[in-house]
């Protein structure tokens, strides 16, 4: 019985761990965008503000998102254009149609043209040199997660 418990428990951790909701990490909490003409979430209903920036970035007039994930019915994804205006909104999560990408200091100063994308770090890399992998893909580490519950 102690055994099952542990599995159970370490699958549910897992689950969580991958389903856990994405966030751009150029989007703010707490903000929300708003426009005259815009008056339904015209982004559907996401999973999530990942999902949400995605959308406005699939649109060609869309410049900026608003993901609510208590609104009723929740997760609501409104995308504007350019002109709309900010505003405090707690839980809200806004952000731009796409983050922008950097390169960091460390990096001119060795002379490199580092790629850092601000939406997805994991594929940041040095030009000339392979992006870095951990080599053990996602459902690797849910298989030892819950072989080391079985133990």
């Amino acid at each position: 019985m102690k055994v099952m418990t542990r599995v159970a428990a370490a699958i549910a951790a897992s689950a969580v761990a991958v389903c856990r909701a994405e966030v751009p990490t150029c989007a703010v909490t707490g903000k929300a965008y708003s426009e005259a003409l815009v008056l339904t979430p015209n982004g559907g209903w996401p999973a999530d503000a990942g999902s949400c920036q995605t959308s406005c970035n699939n649109l060609p007039t869309c410049q900026k998102f608003t993901f609510d994930p208590k609104s009723t019915p929740p997760n609501a994804c409104w995308l504007f254009s350019d002109v709309a205006t900010e505003k405090d909104q707690a839980d809200a999560v806004s952000g731009p149609k796409v983050c922008e990408k950097v390169v960091t200091d460390a990096a001119k100063e060795e002379g490199q043209a580092a790629v850092i994308s601000s939406d997805e770090p994991s594929k940041s890399y040095v030009a000339g040199k392979a992006p870095a992998s951990i080599g053990l893909p996602i459902w690797g580490i849910v298989a030892a997660g819950v072989g080391a519950a079985v133990v």
